[in-house]
């Protein structure tokens, strides 16, 4: 059976237009699957975000912010040791690490103090805008 130009060239363009079919349909679906990835990327990083979970979670932020700083105070502070009869002061296991850290610390500390006062001010003010009241 022979095919005539006509019908060869016809068989050549429906060829080319099924695999630009398929190419356009392959290009939706990496479009979709990336789209797809990002969302969830988005929605990791937002879950990871102190500032979100903050204003997501105010009193368990609080909560955990109280708790490290009671296991932190009782790490550094100084513990009674008792020696002879006599109670002296001997420095803790941490001591050498605090003392070396003691500006990173105290700065860490004032952020963590302006990111509660932060997340308290965007929880506050997005309830007012929300119509809820504060009386």
């Amino acid at each position: 059976m022979q095919f005539s130009k006509k019908d060869e060239k016809e068989t050549i363009r429906d060829e080319i237009e099924s695999a630009k079919d398929n190419l356009t349909e392959n290009i939706q679906n990496i479009e979709k699957q990336v789209k797809r990835k990002f969302k969830e990327a988005g929605t990791t990083i937002r879950q990871l975000n102190p500032v979100y979970q903050t204003t997501k979670f105010p009193f368990t932020a609080v909560g955990t912010a109280l708790a490290t700083g009671l296991v932190a105070s009782r790490a550094f502070s100084h513990s009674p040791q008792k020696k002879t009869g006599r109670s002296t002061q001997r420095p803790p296991l941490m001591s050498s690490v605090f003392h070396f850290f003691e500006d990173e610390i105290d700065s860490a500390k004032k952020l963590l103090v302006l990111g509660i006062i932060s997340a308290g001010i965007k929880l506050f003010t997005s309830n007012e805008v929300k119509g809820g009241s504060h009386e």
